[in-house]
């Protein structure tokens, strides 16, 4: 009996060590592997053929970037807000939730990127200084 214990813990610290060794190996290989499988598009890529692909398997770098004026409106474009009632709420997992006015968010400084933004369900457009 007492063996046989012997035996299973032996077997369980085995497991444990070979799954924490060879764990960043496999997450290494993952992460070499989805990025060998993306597709890579050219500069002139007609971003209309895009619309049905799946973001993750293309590589946009190649790709000029979209001037944020270029980008089309989706949704209410007639929408009339009360900009004195108006309010960002910032709530979920973090520290401290917060509620600001409109003009609190207009006085935060303001920070450009490059960012890729995708709309929902349609892949046609590419990066954009938002």
């Amino acid at each position: 009996m007492e063996s046989r214990r012997k035996f299973l813990k032996l077997m369980a610290w085995f497991a444990m060590s070979v799954n924490l060794l060879l764990n960043p190996c496999f997450s290494f290989v993952r992460t070499v592997y989805s990025k060998a499988r993306k597709i890579i598009l050219p500069k002139d890529t007609n971003r209309e053929t895009l619309k049905s692909r799946n973001p993750r398997s293309l590589n946009t770098t190649n790709l000029e970037i979209t001037p944020l004026k270029e980008f089309d409106t989706m949704g209410l474009t007639d929408h009339v807000v009360d900009l004195k009632k108006w309010h960002l709420d910032i709530t979920g997992n973090i520290k401290e939730p917060r509620s600001l006015s409109y003009s609190q968010v207009v006085a935060l400084p303001s920070i450009e990127r490059k960012v890729l933004l995708i709309c929902p369900g349609i892949f046609g457009s590419n990066m954009c200084i938002a």
